[in-house]
């Protein structure tokens, strides 16, 4: 079974207030509205938004407490998830084309796979060694304090490094563009309004 889980920003510190609920000026729906309508048309079997459906474990270890959580709530489910897609709710011009694109590809590897320099969207084939490297890295009681930790330990590059992910060419890069800042927004916002105007 495919489950995806919708990585929601966070605190947002950058943008400055809830990325999620930002409305779309071509259609109105906001961001997470319309990441949750392009996953409906992408068909995996159940949709968890982090922060809302899913509750971080362990907080503050950006988008890996989203999937340690989803990776946790889907042993506790009554037909456990075999794979996980993970999609950041920031991405408004993410296709269900790319999407499909990145689980076939995965799934022929059996193994994590994303697109070349964008660590996200991720596919994620569930395999023991993947729960163990995961919750490790979370649960793991080591030393905090050094500064390289959060990069290191929490980063989904390491992830992929260490359990032999693949990276694929993405044929359509302008579409995994992610928006952090009120200048993105803004950025986005006025090439959209374009469109409608042409």
């Amino acid at each position: 079974m495919l489950a995806a889980v919708i990585l929601t920003g966070g605190k947002s510190s950058r943008m400055g207030t809830n990325k999620s609920s930002l409305p779309l000026p071509q259609n109105g729906l906001s961001l997470l509205e319309h990441c949750q309508a392009t996953l409906a048309d992408a068909y995996p079997s159940v949709v968890w938004v982090s922060g809302e459906d899913l509750v971080d474990l362990v907080p503050q270890c950006g988008p890996m407490s989203g999937i340690h959580a989803a990776l946790e709530h889907g042993k506790t489910c009554q037909v456990a998830p075999t794979e996980l897609l993970v999609v950041p709710v920031d991405m408004p011009d993410l296709s269900v084309d790319l999407i499909h694109e990145l689980i076939e590809k995965g799934r022929d590897a059996g193994l994590l796979c994303c697109f070349e320099n964008h660590y996200l969207p991720l596919y994620i084939a569930i395999t023991p060694e993947v729960l163990d490297y995961v919750s490790g890295q979370l649960l793991d009681p080591a030393d905090t304090s050094q500064a390289n930790h959060k990069q290191s330990r929490y980063s989904i590059q390491a992830m992929l490094k260490h359990l032999g992910g693949i990276q694929i060419p993405a044929k359509q890069l302008a579409s995994l563009t992610n928006i952090n800042t009120p200048q993105q927004w803004q950025q986005y916002c006025s090439k959209q309004n374009q469109k409608v105007n042409n």
